[in-house]
């Protein structure tokens, strides 16, 4: 839980050095979904503040192992009924804030996922420049 707050801290630092950019932040979960049971409650609030800081969630997530998936099926309807979750919060703060999320099977498609995720970011942008009637084309 404090590495997840040391990173939103992290990136709302950024953010501020850098007016008028985005910040993308890419969290990867071990599959037990510390940041959902983290944020759980909170995380309307989170994706507020990270839209207003500009700030992109993104998340590579690894695939829960089998007693915390069925945990997660169990708990998580049981959960909505008091209003919170033990799943989802990273896919509620990736479409958000225009990120996206990245299911991942085994620690050794991290790369590839990563890699997608970086992707994304640098294929939904494109920028223009005209030149002035005055400058030299």
């Amino acid at each position: 839980q404090p590495s997840m707050t040391a990173a939103i801290a992290r990136a709302r630092e950024v953010a501020g050095s850098r007016p008028g950019s985005q910040v993308a932040l890419v969290y990867i979960s071990d599959g037990m979904n510390t940041l959902d049971t983290m944020e759980s409650r909170n995380r309307r609030k989170l994706a507020g503040d990270l839209q207003r800081e500009n700030i992109s969630f993104s998340a590579l997530d690894l695939r829960m192992m089998g007693s915390y998936a069925a945990a997660a099926a169990v708990l998580n309807p049981v959960g909505m009924a008091f209003g919170f979750s033990v799943t989802g919060s990273s896919d509620y703060l990736a479409k958000q804030t225009g990120g996206v999320v990245e299911d991942v099977a085994e620690a050794a498609g991290l790369g590839a996922a990563l890699d997608r995720v970086f992707s994304s970011y640098v294929t939904r942008y494109s920028l223009g420049y005209q030149v002035g009637e005055s400058e030299y084309r």
